[in-house]
């Protein structure tokens, strides 16, 4: 949804969450070659996070990315990402894609829950910590500069 893209400055430091599941005959079920389990492109750069648990058949996997520079790698190079980088995608949001397939023999699968947490100076929730807000100088503006 367009409600995910655009200048998502204010989520850095924030959760993207989902949720999926597959399902099928468990025995059946083989686990298909590793993917990036999220890719995030913006700017031009396209980055991808990669989780170290892997879901199970017929479970319900439940996937929370810290939106931070150290999960995340450059798609083509698997060059960590800097901040600087991580923000500039983040600054022109185009694309979020989910890893949802993870196995063969899958008969239909799920994803669903997906939330991309964002600081807003009238929210309620907890206090967004890694966001800065910034004094600009003339001609700059917005969360960043």
């Amino acid at each position: 949804p367009t409600s995910y893209l655009g200048d998502k400055v204010s989520s850095y430091g924030g959760y993207l969450t989902y949720q999926a599941k597959s399902f099928g005959l468990p025995g059946d079920m083989v686990l298909l070659e590793k993917k990036p389990d999220v890719q995030l492109t913006g700017q031009h750069m396209s980055i991808i996070y990669e989780e170290t648990n892997t879901p199970r058949p017929d479970r319900l996997h439940h996937g929370r990315v810290h939106v931070v520079e150290g999960n995340f790698r450059h798609a083509s190079s698997r060059a960590p990402v800097s901040r600087e980088e991580l923000m500039t995608v983040l600054s022109g949001l185009a694309d979020v894609r989910i890893q949802g397939l993870y196995f063969t023999e899958t008969q239909r699968l799920t994803l669903s829950e997906v939330g991309l947490e964002e600081a807003s100076d009238t929210g309620s929730g907890r206090i967004a910590l890694a966001v800065e807000i910034c004094a600009c100088p003339p001609a700059y503006a917005g969360d960043s500069c």
